[in-house]
């Protein structure tokens, strides 16, 4: 069976960062020097499965439309995505957080985090703790739900309990 990813355009792809009290989606963009992640931020309380789901709804509509370079990568400065999080640092919050990648395509949707590496952060692009292809009928809600399973096996991010 082939992989639909390899053939066909992705639509769009965005990413969620959950902290123990609740997630970050932030806008993602296509600008002059690649993708950014842009305001409005979107706090989502990820243990609500309904606040979820609508939060992915909303990404997958928005979609990654072409935006200006934001002032913190041009300055290199701070992202609003850490001022939300708390975070001192990026390495900060990836210390606090785990990533989820979502990227929609016409006929399947790919779900990817990763582990924590020895330092505390994010493991290396390629070691994933989960790369799952939902097919698009399955929506936002076999998005969502893929999540809050993962979310289950996650014994790394300090406060988060998962009813």
């Amino acid at each position: 069976m082939t992989n639909p990813t390899e053939k066909e355009k992705m639509l769009c792809w965005f990413g969620l960062i959950v902290l123990a009290d609740k997630a970050l989606l932030p806008t993602r963009i296509r600008t002059e020097r690649g993708d950014c992640s842009v305001e409005p931020i979107r706090q989502v309380d990820y243990k609500n499965r309904k606040d979820l789901i609508d939060a992915i709804r909303d990404a997958v509509k928005t979609g990654n439309p072409m935006g200006e370079v934001p002032d913190y990568v041009l300055n290199k400065g701070r992202t609003p995505i850490e001022g939300l999080a708390k975070a001192r640092s990026w390495a900060d919050l990836e210390r606090k957080s785990i990533y989820f990648s979502i990227s929609i395509f016409p006929s399947i949707f790919e779900v990817k985090s990763w582990g924590r590496a020895a330092n505390g952060q994010w493991t290396d692009e390629n070691e994933t703790a989960l790369d799952v292809k939902l097919h698009a009928a399955k929506g936002a809600d076999g998005i969502a739900d893929v999540i809050l399973d993962h979310l289950k096996t996650r014994t790394d991010l300090p406060g988060m309990k998962l009813v």
